[in-house]
């Protein structure tokens, strides 16, 4: 019977020293909350609160013009890329400036772009208006909604690529393959010039006397891609299309 009260009275005893305590920690809490000091601290701490959110308001036109300078240092790269890598047909940097500039919405219009591997690319969206684009392998590339409207295409492989919607409109397109191109009802081919090609149903298509001399005067006009002699070859051949026609 001894035995069995002796643990008991332990037990209210370990009780009574812990109310006790738990008295002592709130007396000392409260004193030390309503300590001046520690008034000041809080009230410090929440003034720097206050001022962190006025100077983050403040600093958002700096911020914004930080993000564009970046987006524009990006652009700016990613062009020099581009030109720096032009005897590099198998640069992946190549490939990755191009997505870069078509992700950051930049057109891509009249381009000289020759012997480059463009396998698997993201471009969806680009605009390749009036560009040179010779000798590209666009295998597995995703190209929906891409205007290539009055481009010069020789020797581009589309094969296997996404071209939903894009648009060939007044374009030239010779010796190029669209073989395995799912999507080719959906392509705009509308006063394309046809020449050689494989995968499409019509394999030469010629326009009207009129569509080809617009597309001559397009040619016909300065570019900041092509030289002289480059331009004097396209325009000789868009000639001799005139003279066949």
């Amino acid at each position: 019977m001894l035995r069995s009260i002796a643990p008991l009275k332990n037990n209210i005893w370990i009780i009574r020293y812990l109310a006790k305590l738990k008295n002592h920690l709130k007396k000392y809490a409260d004193f030390v909350e309503s300590h001046p000091l520690i008034r000041l601290l809080d009230s410090i701490s929440k003034l720097g609160i206050v001022f962190a959110a006025i100077f983050w308001i403040l600093e958002i036109d700096d911020r914004k013009e930080e993000r564009e300078n970046l987006r524009k240092q990006r652009i700016y790269r990613a062009w020099e890329i581009i030109t720096f890598t032009e005897l590099m047909p198998s640069s992946h940097a190549r490939k990755s400036a191009l997505e870069d500039l078509v992700k950051s919405k930049q057109k891509l219009d009249g381009i000289d772009l020759r012997i480059a591997n463009l396998d698997d690319a993201n471009l969806a969206g680009a605009s390749f208006s009036r560009s040179v684009l010779n000798n590209i392998s666009f295998i597995d590339a995703n190209l929906q909604n891409v205007n290539f409207d009055y481009c010069f295409l020789d020797e581009v492989d589309f094969s296997n690529s996404n071209l939903k919607d894009a648009s060939f409109k007044g374009a030239v397109i010779k010796n190029s393959s669209f073989t395995s191109v799912k999507t080719i009802n959906s392509l705009n081919f509308s006063k394309a010039i046809l020449l050689n090609n494989t995968g499409l149903k019509v394999k030469s298509k010629l326009v009207d006397s009129v569509t080809l001399k617009k597309i001559k005067s397009i040619w016909e006009k300065p570019s900041d891609y092509l030289d002289d002699e480059e331009l004097r070859n396209i325009i000789i051949e868009i000639d001799s299309i005139l003279e066949f026609n």
